[in-house]
């Protein structure tokens, strides 16, 4: 049922967004309740999908009906005369990757639905999967990750298997893979409760660590691939009952974390960010559920951490959207430090600050503006740090000093002098 009252809008109705303004997820269910493709939830049943029948109808069970996405156009009131999906980006969140049991099977499936898609939107439509990433670290941020070769299910190419001409595979995806027709990809970090925890360790190379996770996930996938990045961030733990106190989602990110993931994130170049909550009904002043089970993950939650993050959107982009002009320049690994005063300078990866347990500084340039974020994480209330960093390069010759008390996100600005000539 639609706003209109019926199924489609008025005639001669069209929507006031553009199509950049429209974004469309598309859950394992679509395809697997929708239209009954049991692959959608176990990728076992990858040699037995059907890729397309040549059949039409509604209720047919091949993957060629993602096609039938083109009707979403009817919504907006600017379908074309050859129907095409108007949604500026679609993001598919199946969640069948993991565990892959028929790896070129899986390579050809997503290669045809991405393909499909594709060929039904319109030339303005973005498309890209929560998997498979270039790399996914798991949140772990390990040496390792840095010299980690691309996902081979990004970059397979689609080939025929002994069925899957007879399951309607077409030949014109052979050679092709789902790089080719995704337009980003989404490496990002949902945190467990160690990541939130100031009384774990937080140093070692296997360690969880909120900020190496959130700045490593970036800098280890944009050297694999050129496209335009989109995380999923979430305030929550995520569920996983391996971990401490990670059964359940119950357990807020606290407020530097919250505030620093709204602000460091922007500094790796990053295209865009998907704000995930798993609850829709929230209603102020409710007792907790009765079932323990269910305790902390609903109205009883704790929000605040809501309004940490969306502090550190205003502080980043009220005060400083002018620098995000289309020239800046992320520096990210190659931000320049110094920790001993200015006798030695180092440009560390997200993975070698953490194991060397140093304060996080990561800067943006645009022209003669420098714009810095720094803290140091699990710091203590009554810890002190101090770190200088400095810019030698493009004509400007910048140094400054920062002192962090506790572990505060740290935003600062500065217009930097160009290099004097001698």
């Amino acid at each position: 049922m639609s706003k209109f009252g019926g199924a489609y809008p008025p005639a001669g109705w069209k929507s006031q967004l553009s199509i950049p303004q429209r974004s469309l997820i598309i859950y394992q269910n679509y395809f697997r309740d929708g239209f009954g493709l049991a692959w959608a939830a176990d990728n076992g049943k990858a040699p037995e999908t059907i890729y397309r029948t040549g059949s039409t109808a509604p209720d047919r069970k091949d993957l060629e009906i993602a096609s039938e996405l083109r009707g979403n156009c009817v919504g907006f009131g600017d379908c074309p005369s050859e129907w095409k999906n108007t949604f500026g980006t679609i993001i598919l969140d199946i969640e069948n990757n993991y565990g892959i049991k028929h790896e070129q099977e899986q390579v050809n499936l997503y290669t045809f639905m991405m393909k499909t898609i594709k060929e039904n939107a319109s030339p303005q439509t973005e498309i890209g999967s929560i998997d498979p990433s270039p790399h996914n670290s798991y949140g772990y941020s390990k040496a390792q990750d840095y010299t980690a070769a691309i996902d081979a299910n990004c970059v397979m190419p689609a080939k025929h298997t002994a069925t899957s001409r007879q399951r309607g595979m077409p030949d014109d995806i052979v050679g092709k893979s789902y790089d080719d027709y995704a337009d980003f990809y989404m490496p990002g970090t949902y945190y467990l409760y160690p990541e939130l925890d100031y009384s774990s360790r937080h140093i070692l190379d296997g360690d969880r660590h909120w900020l190496a996770a959130l700045l490593g996930e970036q800098e280890v996938n944009m050297k694999l691939s050129p496209k335009k990045r989109i995380a999923w961030q979430w305030l929550f733990n995520t569920q996983n009952a391996d971990f401490p106190k990670s059964a359940k989602a119950e357990h807020p990110a606290p407020p530097a974390v919250a505030e620093g993931m709204a602000i460091f994130y922007w500094f790796t170049g990053a295209y865009g960010v998907l704000f995930w909550d798993d609850h829709n009904e929230l209603v102020p002043d409710q007792p907790a559920p009765a079932d323990p089970n269910q305790q902390g993950t609903g109205n009883d939650r704790h929000y605040a951490c809501y309004e940490h993050y969306i502090h550190g959107l205003w502080r980043l982009f009220k005060h400083h959207s002018d620098l995000f002009n289309g020239k800046e320049t992320y520096l990210n690994e190659s931000t320049e430090c110094s920790y001993d005063g200015g006798k030695t300078w180092y440009k560390y990866n997200a993975n070698q600050i953490k194991t060397r347990d140093l304060p996080f500084v990561r800067a943006i340039v645009s022209g003669n503006q420098i714009l810095v974020a720094a803290t140091k994480a699990y710091a203590r209330p009554t810890d002190t740090n101090q770190v200088m960093l400095r810019y030698v390069q493009n004509g400007y010759s910048f140094y400054t000093t920062i002192r962090l008390k506790g572990d505060e996100i740290y935003l600062g600005r500065a217009t930097m002098k160009p290099a004097r000539v001698r």
